[in-house]
């Protein structure tokens, strides 16, 4: 069974929605930016749109930063988990709507978090995707999150 990818190229009236962060090298390659103690950086923040939270990638580094909170908030849904209970939980592989990690690296402090949903997770009037630095530290954060939102002046219809 295909999912709404899938259908895309058959349908106009949808458009691609791709935010990152990006100030400094924070690694070989990876840009990023500064987010201060108990700061909340939202990469993602939708309203009054429909659309799709389709995926991201993060990496997060600096002490303590395995106390960072990644939160996903669709209308009616939310999903809010911390670098070191995703570890100790063993999210490390792909899941359904759940992110997991791709890098938990206590002697460098560099986690990767990837948000690689099994199926779009749908929005009819908001979404946020956002990271919460730790409370004793900052944090420099990098990455990149998509959406596929609806055009409300097209709407989404056959080619």
């Amino acid at each position: 069974m295909g999912t709404l990818l899938d259908l895309l190229p058959f349908l106009e009236g949808w458009e691609y929605n791709l935010k990152k962060t990006e100030v400094a090298e924070i690694y070989p390659g990876v840009h990023g930016e500064l987010l201060p103690a108990s700061g909340v950086r939202d990469i993602i923040f939708a309203e009054k749109e429909l659309g799709w939270l389709v995926g991201g990638g993060f990496l997060v580094v600096g002490n303590n930063a395995e106390q960072t909170w990644l939160t996903l908030r669709t209308d009616n849904w939310v999903w809010r988990g911390q670098i070191v209970g995703m570890y100790l939980w063993g999210m490390t592989m792909r899941g359904i709507v759940a992110p997991y990690l791709t890098r938990y690296d206590t002697v460098n402090n560099i986690y990767g978090l990837s948000v690689d949903l099994a199926y779009p997770l749908p929005y009819k009037s908001q979404a946020r995707v956002s990271i919460e630095a730790p409370s004793q530290n900052p944090v420099v954060i990098g990455g990149v999150f998509s959406t596929i939102r609806i055009k409300p002046e097209v709407g989404m219809r056959e080619k």
